[in-house]
């Protein structure tokens, strides 16, 4: 039996037919379902966050900070890496002889700021091979004196690369990781 022929026979029978009324029970539903998928996504967030800071409170190091919406824009892209060839240096301890294994990767703005630092790096080397010689063991055992010298090749580095080489400010590097470090 078509529709036509059902409205006509209740139309016979003297009878309406009212249109079904859609359910807003699905539509309460789904806005309900969406807000609250929306709050647990906010949760999580937060527990990890919270989970970094005490983690990096337990490690007694920087909190770190959340990122903010210009380092998006200025580090998206893959990072690129130019790693140095590992350093071997006596430390400037006197009469008691130390020496420091140090493994230096350099994070760059593009591949293309990549291949100008290597150009360059002869110069870099001996510079920084002048600066770990300079250091104790005793400046370098500590948690903060690593991320001094961390800093102060950063600085090195950028200060030997003549203007126009990668990003303005940074000079295209971004910054330095260490993948050895020994001290005996």
């Amino acid at each position: 039996m078509s529709k036509d022929q059902a409205a006509q026979e209740a139309a016979d029978d003297g009878a309406e037919i009212k249109p079904r009324k859609k359910s807003k029970a699905k539509l309460f539903l789904i806005i309900g379902l969406s807000v609250l998928l929306l709050i647990g996504v906010g949760a999580g967030f937060l527990v990890l966050r919270m989970k970094q800071v005490q983690a990096a409170k337990l490690a007694g190091g920087e909190v770190p900070a959340a990122p903010k919406h210009d380092e998006k824009k200025q580090n998206s892209g893959p990072p690129t890496f130019v790693p140095m060839d590992n350093f071997t240096v006596n430390l400037n301890d006197g009469e008691n002889p130390s020496y420091l294994q140090l493994g230096v990767i350099l994070e760059v703005a593009d591949a293309h700021a990549g291949e100008a630092l290597k150009v360059y790096m002869p110069i870099i080397r001996s510079h920084i091979l002048l600066l770990l010689s300079s250091k104790t063991k005793t400046q370098l055992s500590a948690t903060e004196g690593k991320r001094q010298l961390a800093q102060e090749i950063l600085t090195l580095t950028r200060n030997k690369l003549p203007e126009g080489h990668g990003a303005d400010k940074e000079k295209g590097v971004r910054e330095v990781h260490f993948n050895t470090f020994v001290i005996q």
